[in-house]
């Protein structure tokens, strides 16, 4: 019993004393690979990609889906891959399509709306408030 307690303990004291793992110097991802795994997992957001100073992911809305979204801790850019919405933020409303940019600052309320084709976004999150 002594024995397993000494393991969990050095092992936590090396995870708390290690140094951050650093990102890699460079990755690739295939789109493709990831619309395979969210539909696998029937989820509309799909993670891929988490370093300190950003996330990535994929979001899909079917036409006609209603956004269900709430404000985010963290500033956020969409590249709307495919399809065509509205987008609402901050009391406004605006027509986005395939090959939009949209910046959304953080803890503004924000949606896609009025959803006319299936829209598949990338998503970029900015790190997490005093992160790095």
């Amino acid at each position: 019993m002594r024995t397993k307690s000494l393991i969990a303990v050095g092992m936590l004291g090396l995870v708390m004393s290690g140094e951050p793992a650093k990102p890699p110097a460079a990755r690739i991802v295939h789109l493709d690979d990831v619309t395979a795994r969210q539909k696998a997992n029937g989820r509309s957001y799909e993670p891929f990609l988490s370093v300190p100073s950003m996330s990535l992911g994929q979001y899909t809305l079917s036409a006609g889906a209603v956004d269900g979204q709430e404000p985010h801790d963290r500033d956020e850019v969409y590249y709307v891959l495919e399809g065509a919405a509205t987008f609402f933020a901050d009391g406004k409303r605006e027509p986005v399509k395939t090959g939009s940019v949209i910046y959304v600052r953080r803890e503004v309320e924000h949606r896609f709306e009025a959803i006319t084709e299936d829209l598949r976004l990338l998503v970029v999150f900015a790190s997490e408030p005093g992160s790095s």
